[in-house]
């Protein structure tokens, strides 16, 4: 398996996942090679280059062409080209008789900042058009209304030519809500399947003796950080909330929080103690506003036990189920976040055990694994033989990554982690 990521400047949930899934292979004994692209590269390019860079990159091309010859993969799998790598690289593979297989960790094949978010709220104008020029008009990309409008151009070409019908033997989704909306946007059906992120390994089980409520991720538009304070704002009798991570929203959280002693922000953490803090919680709190697409922080606080209460944002109305290991709230309504919190306390102790189950059940490496495969077949892939004996991993041309907050994903309606 040649596996292609392009690492976000900003590293987060998507960079991990890419990790995790070649990791997985490698395992269970296939072979991997990684080939990937540091976007901090493109800081140096000019306007029109990255534009330009968008529709087609000549030079990613002939690197994974290279690749292809020296490798001689089964199957090409694509975690994420943007910006820099380009859809040229699906050629490549094309050219060569290799199958391509894309995961969809995000919505931006038809949304410029990838989020289907903007303004605070939910936004699904640009589905299904043939050029999302409201991205330009509204500057959906950094607040970038040329580089907004390069995006959606260079997508809508890429749509208009059957680029992803073409050159794309299978797609992977994160959960059936986004296919669905991959469905809406004009992709094949038959080429959509859905694979959940996972855990690989579980970690270890929590006691949750905290007596306290926790958020992990990052601190930035769409997460519903700001919802969070506000409703432990409504009532000082609370127990604690420890809000790990950070971002470009945290000094508006701090003020908003200034004078509650019953909040306490413990910024980046490690993520031994990060899953150490998730095992202890009585709950954890996703409180996403944006269409996430999955919500690996709530699938990382199963997996020790403790039950999530989250809006129904995305997969998590999926990955969340009441009664079961956790609950859900109104998004952005801080007044019903506090009824279903205290809900969900009274039960979370008689929840954690079938929480943990339901995870395992759900979302386990071997599980994953063999819908991986069964998605690399359905694109053309062909059995090479037995696993490798002795898998190739090279190592990645980034530096090793910086301890991320576990399960973060940014969510910037402007897209500054893109």
């Amino acid at each position: 398996v040649l596996m292609i990521h392009a690492f976000y400047q900003q590293l987060g949930g998507e960079d991990r996942v890419f990790e995790a899934e070649a990791d997985l292979l490698t395992s269970r004994g296939h072979a991997v090679d990684r080939y990937t692209f540091d976007n901090h590269e493109i800081d140096g390019w000019s306007t029109l280059k990255k534009a330009a860079s968008l529709v087609w990159n000549r030079e990613a091309k002939r690197a994974v062409a290279d690749r292809i010859r020296a490798f001689r993969p089964d199957v090409l799998h694509v975690q994420n080209t943007f910006p820099g790598l380009s859809p040229s690289v699906y050629a490549a593979a094309t050219e060569a008789g290799v199958p391509v297989i894309q995961k969809l960790c995000n919505y931006r094949l038809f949304c410029a900042n990838g989020l289907l978010f903007r303004n605070g709220s939910d936004c699904q104008d640009c589905i299904g058009k043939r050029f999302a020029w409201r991205a330009a008009v509204h500057g959906c990309y950094r607040g970038d209304r040329v580089m907004s409008g390069a995006i959606a151009g260079a997508y809508g070409l890429h749509h208009a030519i059957g680029t992803w019908s073409r050159h794309v033997g299978a797609f992977l989704t994160l959960d059936e809500h986004g296919r669905e909306l991959f469905v809406r946007a004009g992709l094949p059906p038959e080429k959509l399947h859905v694979k959940p992120n996972f855990l690989d390994p579980f970690p270890e089980a929590g006691p949750g003796d905290g007596e306290f409520a926790l958020f992990v991720g990052r601190v930035a538009p769409g997460k519903g950080v700001e919802t969070l304070i506000r409703a432990w704002a409504l009532d000082t009798s609370l127990p604690l909330l420890k809000v790990v991570g950070d971002g470009p929203l945290m000094e508006t959280v701090r003020e908003m929080a200034a004078g509650l002693a019953h909040v306490e922000f413990l910024g980046r953490r490690d993520p031994t103690e990060v899953e150490t803090l998730m095992g202890r919680a009585a709950v954890q709190i996703v409180p996403s506003e944006f269409q996430e697409p999955f919500g690996r922080v709530a699938l990382e606080a199963m997996g020790t036990g403790t039950p999530v209460l989250s809006t129904q944002a995305g997969a998590l109305r999926n990955v969340v189920q009441p009664g079961v290991n956790g609950q859900h709230f109104e998004a952005g309504n801080p007044a019903d976040l506090l009824v279903r919190f205290r809900a969900l306390s009274q039960e979370a102790g008689s929840l954690r055990p079938g929480t943990r189950e339901n995870a395992l059940s759900r979302f386990s490496g071997e599980a994953n694994l063999e819908m991986l495969l069964t998605a690399y077949r359905a694109a053309g892939a062909k059995d090479s033989g037995a696993p490798a004996a002795a898998p190739t991993k090279p190592a990645p041309q980034r530096p090793p990554m910086p301890p991320p907050t576990p399960g973060a994903t940014s969510a910037k309606a402007t897209s500054s982690h893109r």
